[in-house]
């Protein structure tokens, strides 16, 4: 009997103890943002209301007006929509690509390119930058466009030079979806394709009518993460945008502007100017929540 009490005793506390470190992580998660939502819907007379701990006495959106002013919201929306969607699925196409290539066929260096892919893991991507920018800012290809026009094109402030990252799989986490990628493909019964092959599919049939809708989730998984990570990016928009403003820049931009009002304001503004950046992603989220879930459950991110 001592026993028994003894178990459900300590199967109560570690219920207590695990329910007090969930809800201590979501409080720590949750707070920052939720106190950013409630100090831009704060009035002027509320900003400087010390009686004020949490929630607002009025409440007001003219933060959220003058935010979505600042940022030229709507344009800069839809530029950062069109160039998410665009890199999302060029993202998907080269990753697919390059992993279902190693996975399923035999060629020369293969060994050598799976093992660059690996590398690209450990390679900070500040120590690529300058190569980066010296390209775009002078971009030829074998100087075919210079022999033509007689310089090379630029591409700095031109979305092209991002979607080249993607389209050729070069971006920060290119590496970690082809290798996720190609354990998947390595993983589908072989079976499936000699069966194929005897009907009498080509390898591009195989490829598209059995492999993609096999990868599906997969795909979505590269595709969402590509869309938030391009969303919230601030390493290749600063380094090759400066007139050209997409979500992330002009949220910078209106930060740094902003220097010129008192401390409360200058929060204020920047508290609202992050709900109306975040925004989009909390309804990407909401649309594509069963889809993401599945995907990630399927693609061994975690687990």
């Amino acid at each position: 009997m001592v026993k028994i009490n003894s178990t459900k005793a300590k199967s109560l506390l570690m219920s207590v103890f695990r329910y007090a470190f969930l809800i201590g992580l979501i409080f720590t998660i949750l707070y920052p943002q939720l106190n950013k939502v409630i100090i831009a819907f704060r009035s002027q007379a509320d900003l400087v209301d010390s009686s004020i701990i949490f929630f607002p006495k009025h409440f007001s959106i003219a933060s959220f007006q003058e935010s979505a002013e600042n940022l030229e919201y709507f344009p800069t929306l839809f530029r950062t929509i069109l160039i998410c969607t665009v890199s999302g699925i060029l993202h998907v196409a080269s990753c697919t690509l390059t992993a279902y290539s190693i996975a399923k066929f035999e060629f020369k260096l293969k060994k050598f390119i799976y093992a660059l892919i690996i590398l690209t893991f450990l390679v900070p991507p500040t120590l690529i930058s300058l190569p980066l920018y010296t390209n775009f800012q002078n971009f030829d290809i074998f100087g075919i466009i210079e022999a033509i026009t007689g310089s090379p094109l630029t591409l700095l402030d031109n979305p092209i030079s991002i979607f080249l990252l993607y389209a050729t799989a070069n971006c920060l986490k290119s590496g970690l979806f082809i290798f996720l990628l190609i354990q998947f493909f390595k993983n589908m019964p072989r079976v499936l394709d000699e069966a194929a092959e005897v009907d009498g599919a080509t390898n591009a049939q195989i490829f598209i009518k059995l492999a993609l809708p096999a990868a599906r989730t997969m795909l979505v998984t590269v595709f969402l993460f590509t869309f938030v990570w391009q969303w919230t990016d601030t390493y290749y928009t600063s380094m090759f945008f400066n007139e050209f403003t997409v979500m992330s820049s002009a949220l910078m931009k209106s930060v740094s502007g902003s220097i010129e009002r008192t401390f409360v304001e200058s929060s204020q503004l920047s508290s609202a100017g992050s709900v109306l950046f975040v925004i989009p992603i909390i309804i990407l989220y909401v649309i594509c929540n069963k889809a993401f879930v599945q995907s990630i459950e399927n693609s061994g991110i975690v687990g």
